[in-house]
């Protein structure tokens, strides 16, 4: 009767493993990344699971919160490994969208790359690379292996999203030589990056360098944020 019973759990399972294979487990890919989803499950989730061969190439990416309807899962879409591997020697820096807060699963070759997470409402940082998120949630010690971004651009109106971040970054006696796609608010038409929230002096990002950074004698780090508010005009 054990035997039976053996013989009939195998059985099962092993018919269970024949349909875990079967699994329409589709791959896609834009410009820069690949992801995977099953299409058994309509959950609206797609998972990142890497870099295109021209994504190998770049040195800047951003990661975006969606992909044709679906939410980015910074996840491998496998029950061997859950890792994103962004296996680049050339990338210095990522960007992850503020619709991305879970970004644990993402691991770099090179750990010097600068990772900004532009979300303020963070659940979990990778555990390599350079780690940089908006000076609020820096302070609320989500991480001991993150840093304050030095540059922050806002929304500039009351009730903006993610807490009136638009995008962060970090430099360190420089050019600002990455600037953003400018922020789209309805009704409004946007009109430059300012350097106060009554928008009077207009930053210039030909000229315009970020402060050098600055330690004290223990060699702690003397933090100063450099903040860029979104002008505002009404659309006709």
């Amino acid at each position: 009767m054990k035997k039976i019973l053996v013989s009939v759990f195998l059985l099962v399972f092993g018919l269970c493993l024949v349909g875990c294979t079967d699994e329409p487990i589709k791959t896609y890919e834009d410009e820069y990344f690949t992801y995977s989803k099953n299409e058994y499950l309509n959950d609206g989730l797609i998972y990142l699971t890497g870099l295109t061969e021209k994504g190998k190439e770049q040195e800047v990416l951003f990661i975006p919160s969606e992909y044709e309807g679906n939410k980015v899962i910074l996840k491998a879409n496998s029950l061997i490994t859950t890792l994103v591997n962004f296996g680049s020697e050339k990338l210095k820096k990522v960007y992850i969208s503020d619709g991305v807060t879970n970004c644990g699963n993402l691991t770099v070759v090179n750990g010097f790359i600068k990772i900004i997470i532009l979300s303020n409402d963070v659940e979990s940082i990778p555990n390599r690379g350079q780690i940089f998120v908006t000076s609020e949630a820096f302070e609320r010690e989500i991480s001991k292996f993150i840093m304050p971004a030095n540059v922050s651009y806002k929304w500039n109106y009351e009730g903006a999203p993610n807490f009136g971040y638009y995008w962060i970054d970090d430099y360190d006696n420089e050019l600002i030589d990455y600037i953003p796609v400018d922020p789209v608010r309805e009704g409004y038409k946007f009109a430059g990056w300012y350097k106060e929230t009554e928008c009077i002096n207009k930053w210039n990002f030909e000229n315009d360098i970020i402060s050098a950074k600055v330690y004290n004698s223990d060699n702690e780090y003397q933090y100063k944020e450099t903040i860029l508010y979104a002008k505002w005009e009404k659309s006709n």
